[in-house]
């Protein structure tokens, strides 16, 4: 089930996301919990200390484990056999992970999703192959100034109904054409 939280800065994303996370957590476990809960919480290094902070006092009982940066074998080796809740790492040890997309979680919460608007870039493809139930999208900006950069965390969040780029950069996108002071023409969005 996807969660697409577009607020503002400090209007707590990142509370409502440990939130939910912690719900589907009790639901799961009300139902027998089968398995191992495995969340994993994809954002940028400078935000690592407010997510700490934060599932410390809104979630105490939950072990958060912080990827190291040199020590990725070790964050990897804990994901798989369960040694923790709650899995923290940065956007650019995604693509660097590949073992990640091998193990399912529970919930995926992607802070900061706008890195994924580019829809070719290495990162991003990363992020789609990480199989997750549910999937929270973080974000004040999510398309940044582009309005067709909005289609890549709709597919990640949406597979089969955003299944197509261009079909959704025709049905909401208007381009018209420019030209510069030399009568170059380009398409513009």
């Amino acid at each position: 089930m996807p969660y697409w939280f577009g607020d503002g800065l400090g209007t707590g994303k990142t509370l409502e996301s440990i939130e939910l996370d912690q719900r589907w957590y009790q639901e799961w476990y009300d139902n027998g919990g089968k398995g191992i809960w495995r969340t994993l919480v994809v954002a940028p290094l400078n935000t690592f200390s407010s997510w700490q902070d934060k599932y410390a006092k809104q979630a105490p009982d939950v072990k958060l484990v912080t990827i190291d940066r040199k020590k990725r074998e070790a964050f990897i080796k804990a994901v798989q056999k369960g040694h923790g809740d709650v899995f923290l790492c940065h956007w650019d040890a995604l693509r660097l992970m590949p073992e990640l997309q091998k193990m399912q979680f529970n919930v995926v919460i992607a802070d900061e999703v706008h890195r994924i608007s580019n829809r070719k870039v290495q990162t991003t493809r990363a992020l789609k192959k990480i199989p997750a139930h549910h999937k929270i999208a973080m974000s004040g900006t999510a398309s940044g100034d582009k309005p067709e950069n909005l289609w890549s965390v709709l597919n990640w969040l949406y597979p089969k109904y955003y299944s197509s780029y261009w079909r959704f950069r025709n049905h909401y996108c208007l381009e018209e054409m420019t030209y510069d002071a030399s009568g170059r023409g380009y398409r513009k969005i």
